[in-house]
């Protein structure tokens, strides 16, 4: 895929899952080298966020795999913006509670992680056309 369909893909899905969250967010591409991770975010300040894409990830990974991780960054997004997620050397914080476990069982990663697939699917299924994607985002049903 050549860079300005990548650039495209990946601000089609952080303005799909912003939309979704109802995020008023700035968030700046970078691409780098992260070495073992394909995508971190960085909170610039409240409201400004970048998504820094490791070089080798963007130029090998397929489609699906760019969705994906694209997403699971702007779940952080989301964290950081409304769940008070905190990853300081003082400790990780989430909605309040510091977190003492694995990292893989953190409970923002675990939110990161189950979002990924279903973001991938809405946007295969609705992403040709943003604004129909958009406009189709999935309701958010809250059980009392």
């Amino acid at each position: 895929m050549k860079s300005k369909k990548r650039t495209k893909l990946i601000e089609d899905v952080i303005h799909l899952v912003a939309g979704y969250f109802n995020l008023d967010v700035d968030v700046e591409i970078e691409v780098g080298r992260l070495g073992e991770h394909n995508a971190e975010v960085g909170q610039e300040s409240i409201g400004f966020y970048s998504i820094e894409f490791d070089k080798k990830f963007l130029t090998t990974a397929s489609k699906e795999d760019i969705i994906c991780v694209t997403s699971h960054e702007m779940v952080h997004v989301k964290q950081y913006e409304q769940d008070s997620l905190d990853l300081s050397d003082e400790g990780n914080f989430y909605k309040g509670h510091k977190w003492k476990g694995e990292y893989w069982f953190s409970p923002w990663e675990c939110e990161a992680r189950g979002y990924e697939q279903a973001f991938l699917q809405h946007y295969l299924h609705y992403g040709k056309n943003q604004k129909k994607a958009i406009a189709a985002k999935p309701k958010k049903i809250l059980d009392n």
